[in-house]
């Protein structure tokens, strides 16, 4: 079958040729060059899925503790779904966003992840979604950070919790290991998310379609008063147990110094204007609520002083014998922490800045369900 290339401004004549529906799939698995943009118009009866491979790819049993019953749960939660549409293994997994807002904010939360990382890992837990880079190494060893002070590289981590979703089931490897971890190309959720504005649902689906893949369901709103829906199936590699530990959630010690953040627009001003002068930017902060953001080269020195920022309640605990006003310290990469300000697109209720002294710098957004974390190691 010929390869349709889709637009936003096609989608909705097309919907209507395909008599209300439409699945656009990508041609490739990600990382061996397929076009984003590239759709495969397409309906396909249901597809077996194989037993699950144990070690060394042979096929082996579900893991044990799973209760036997679990399937005949599932299908009283979700009475309408075919079989071959739920498995992928012995995991399941299905999230429904509804409401402007909500639908809103997971397509602004998939944007800045796909403009901080090209290829993530998708964490399903129980009570959360999580985004993170694949193979972050930094993280993985975020437990040595205290005592050795390894960091790795720059990267994100980005929890959504099941608050944000008006339906959320899933069914990890085990009870035990109640957990699926996917590896995916960011930038192909966010531009199926994309396809959600104006909805009136979206839905996240694991299934098996020759391959597995994260099911986008879009339910458009029709003015004519008939249901249309668009489908992207979004090919994602799900990760072995073995390969869990690459993306643990980073645990930290305390931070020496926390702040919350200037106004982001005046941030992200005086950030662009430094990085078009030197490569490196000296972020410093206190517990009495100043911050300051300073660079040098040869010929110029710029500083840019903020005060009465406040500290969270967290930072009121500490030593006695801490000097509230000394700052505390960290040089970072401008690039990195331009890429971050200019990338994240969600309206946060709270943000802050942690400081570790000389180590790394952590920018902390939240809003509503949605926790975004953001690591710079220092120079």
């Amino acid at each position: 079958m010929p390869a349709l290339l889709i637009t936003g401004a096609e989608t909705e004549a097309f919907c209507e040729r395909a008599g209300g529906q439409v699945r656009t799939a990508l041609a490739r698995p990600p990382g061996v060059g397929s076009r984003p943009g590239a759709a495969e118009a397409r309906t396909e009866p249901g597809t077996r899925v194989p037993a699950p491979l144990g070690p060394g790819g042979r096929a082996g049993r579900a893991a044990p503790g799973t209760p036997a019953d679990r399937k005949d749960l599932w299908h009283a939660a979700f009475p309408s779904e075919a079989p071959s549409c739920l498995c992928c293994g012995v995991m399941k997994f299905l999230a429904k966003i509804t409401g402007k807002g909500r639908l809103e904010l997971f397509i602004h939360v998939s944007g800045t992840v796909a403009r901080l990382a090209k290829v993530c890992v998708l964490r399903v837990r129980p009570d959360s979604l999580c985004f993170g880079p694949a193979g972050f190494r930094g993280l993985r060893e975020a437990g040595l950070w205290c005592e050795a002070g390894l960091w790795c590289e720059a990267g994100l981590w980005c929890e959504v919790r099941r608050g944000a979703f008006q339906q959320f089931h899933m069914e990890g490897v085990s009870e035990e290991l109640d957990e699926i971890h996917l590896e995916l190309t960011a930038e192909h959720l966010s531009r199926a998310a994309r396809s959600a504005a104006g909805a009136s649902s979206l839905k996240l689906q694991l299934t098996h379609r020759r391959r597995p893949c994260l099911t986008v369901a879009v339910a458009l709103a029709s003015p004519l008063g008939r249901a249309r829906s668009v489908v992207h199936d979004l090919p994602v590699q799900v990760l072995p147990r073995r390969a869990w530990r690459d993306c643990p959630p980073p645990s930290l010690r305390a931070a020496d110094a926390s702040i919350h953040l200037p106004r982001w627009r005046t941030l992200r001003s005086i950030v662009e204007r430094m990085a078009n002068v030197g490569d490196h930017v000296l972020v410093e902060a206190n517990l009495r609520g100043s911050m300051t953001l300073s660079m040098e080269t040869e010929v110029v020195s710029i500083k840019s002083y903020f005060k009465n920022l406040g500290n969270p309640p967290e930072s009121a605990g500490v030593p006695p014998h801490r000097d509230l006003e000394s700052m505390v310290q960290v040089r970072v990469d401008n690039r990195k922490l331009l890429q971050f300000l200019e990338g994240q697109q969600i309206n946060p209720t709270m943000a802050l800045c942690n400081i570790w002294d000389n180590s790394l710098l952590q920018l902390v957004l939240v809003q509503g369900d949605v926790s975004l974390q953001y690591f710079i190691p220092a120079l």
